[in-house]
């Protein structure tokens, strides 16, 4: 019984161990508790159990365990939401470079061309030459947002 515990309590402080494994470990100790608890309906047994748990301090390192496992889960979860949350950072780029040709067209041209801006001769070159204004916008906007988050990482450290 202390074996099973202490190992359980040893894998709780693990650094490998997986999301899933952790939540089936908290199973596995709460199955085993459980099992222990109610193998035998003898009260000497039951005594014997309760006299054993407390001798060995089993309560100790099952809570141990568990908590030891429950922020591990916790902290899996986060990372797994820190890497969604930049998925989706990198989607959404994706997804606004893809619009650069329209908002170029519909918004960077009205503008330049109501301040009487130079523009190139060519038809084409204008057409890139906006792309090229909104691209630089929008990546200016992103270093803005990139710096200030860096900024605010910092800041937070100290």
């Amino acid at each position: 019984m202390y074996t099973c515990y202490r190992r359980y309590a040893e894998r709780s402080y693990s650094a490998d161990i997986s999301y899933s494994s952790s939540v089936n470990e908290q199973l596995d100790i709460i199955k085993l508790k459980d099992t222990l608890m109610h193998s035998c309906y003898a009260g000497e047994l039951d005594d014997l159990h309760a006299y054993a748990a407390k001798i060995f301090k089993l309560s100790e390192i099952f809570d141990n365990a568990m908590a030891n496992l429950k922020l591990k889960a916790e902290l899996t979860q986060t990372q797994r939401n820190e890497g969604l949350i930049k998925l989706g950072f990198a989607i959404s780029v994706l997804f606004g470079l893809g619009s650069l040709p329209s908002f170029a067209n519909e918004i960077i041209k009205p503008i330049w061309k109501y301040f009487n801006l130079w523009l190139p001769n060519n038809l084409l070159s204008q057409q890139i030459f906006f792309i090229l204004i909104a691209a630089l916008m929008i990546f200016l906007i992103l270093f803005i947002l990139w710096r200030s988050k860096n900024i605010n990482k910092a800041l937070d450290r100290k």
